[in-house]
């Protein structure tokens, strides 16, 4: 366990040397783990994942460039769901939602000075969260800032050398691996996440539910209990669901003259009447495969306990596309507007994201997941990377995630499940395609 986990990313690197450059000396006492300390040989994700969740603090380096990396993100996230997190701002940028209210130490054209005022706010801060009396401050003199100055400029030329070795020997090209997702997806940080539901928010659901649908049965939200950790490899999954115009091309090439490969009638909204093998055929054609039920909770709950994929606040018509005044069903909610009958394109809902940045995880359209369903899953033993593989009833069904333009506000939980039949075509059912890091 280390006493400090620095998250960057890898455009910043050579600022991160010189601050852990600096601490080391500074505070030799302090230990610090960031991945210059993954040796040849080791995996590099479940490296990251050990120490992000034992380091006692993590220090989140906030740039423009980690602004736009999946994997800061989520490492923040991390950070901020333990009440570890100490960010500190190198570029003037702002933090992304849910850190603008965490405080930042600004070391905003910080070039190794102990005595900056951010710098010792930083070690001020550090030294809060491993319970130690604040460091004495530091007044540097002149001629000594310059010195600084001077053994920076050799850091910077060793640092050139030692990053080209680190390139040819994987470890940086790993980490940029991570921090450019394959085009069109993001990065879920494997690790322990809280799947399904407790028993009072069940009842919770059921209540909301029951307001729209009043002879709803009690059972019908019961299949996303009980709550239960689950822990999971790291992933890749889309940041939006496939698009009318993405299948399109799909099934011109593979299944010419079928319905499915006529041009597209809205190319920027989401397909829809898809069955599930067509789903998974193209998820697979493109080197892929649907998202098991654990991973696309995990991307919707933010790797946290997160009842919608934006936090806790009830749905809205900025967030998600259900069934609001605009929508023909009799449930429908009089006091949102969401601007669409019907489906809406994809991300055009920015404000309902989940925390690693995927879009319409809650409302569009619901989506096909690899697994087969089975509403007394959650109640056996779940190993590692759960996902039920077995078919089981008459009908055998497959699962599915996520409500839909037509829903009420109950289904656009981040548990929320039901299931279908492989060769369901509807109206509300879409899907979008994950990824899976190999060794």
């Amino acid at each position: 366990m280390s006493d400090i986990f620095v998250s960057y990313s890898s455009k910043d690197r050579r600022w991160v040397e010189r601050l852990v450059a600096t601490l080391e000396k500074h505070q030799p006492g302090w230990s610090i783990w960031w991945d210059r300390e993954i040796g040849p040989g080791r995996r590099i994700d479940a490296e990251i994942r050990r120490e992000l969740g034992t380091a006692r603090c993590v220090v989140v380096v906030w740039s423009r460039a980690a602004l736009e990396s999946d994997w800061v993100l989520s490492e923040a996230e991390q950070g901020r769901m333990r009440s570890v997190l100490i960010p500190v701002k190198i570029d003037a940028v702002d933090p992304p939602m849910p850190f603008e209210r965490i405080k930042s130490a600004s070391l905003v054209n910080w070039s190794g000075e102990l005595s900056h005022p951010g710098f010792q706010e930083l070690l001020e801060s550090i030294a809060v969260r491993l319970e130690q009396p604040p460091p004495e401050p530091v007044v540097e003199r002149g001629w000594w800032a310059r010195f600084r100055r001077l053994r920076l400029a050799t850091r910077y030329a060793i640092a050139a050398v030692l990053g080209l070795v680190l390139v040819a020997g994987g470890i940086s090209a790993y980490r940029i691996l991570h921090d450019a997702a394959p085009t069109g997806m993001v990065l879920i940080p494997g690790g322990k996440f809280t799947m399904g539901s407790t028993a009072e928010e069940v009842r919770d659901a059921y209540a909301s539910a029951l307001k729209a649908h009043p002879t709803l049965s009690p059972t019908w939200m019961e299949p996303m209990r009980p709550d239960h950790e689950v822990a999971l490899d790291a992933f890749y999954i889309d940041r939006h669901e496939v698009t009318e115009a993405d299948f399109h091309r799909f099934a011109k090439a593979a299944t010419p003259g079928t319905p499915q490969s006529a041009p597209a009638k809205n190319p920027d909204y989401p397909v829809i009447g898809v069955t599930w093998q067509e789903a998974d055929a193209y998820c697979r054609h493109h080197g892929k495969v649907l998202p098991s039920e654990a991973q696309w909770e995990m991307a919707a709950r933010g790797g946290g306990k997160r009842r919608y994929p934006w936090g806790d606040d009830p749905p809205g018509g900025t967030r998600a596309n259900f069934c609001d005044q605009n929508c023909a069903k009799e449930w429908r909610d009089k006091s949102q507007d969401d601007r669409h009958s019907e489906r809406a394109p994809v991300g055009a809902y920015a404000a309902g994201r989940s925390a690693h940045g995927v879009y319409d995880l809650a409302g569009n359209v619901a989506e096909w997941v690899r697994d087969w369903y089975d509403r007394d899953f959650y109640t056996r033993p779940a190993g590692a990377n759960p996902f039920n593989g077995s078919a089981a009833g008459s009908p055998a069904m497959r699962a599915v995630r996520g409500g839909d333009w037509s829903s009420d506000a109950s289904e656009l939980r981040a548990a929320y499940r039901y299931a279908a039949t492989p060769e369901t075509r509807r109206d509300t059912i879409g899907f979008r395609c994950a990824k899976e890091i190999r060794d």
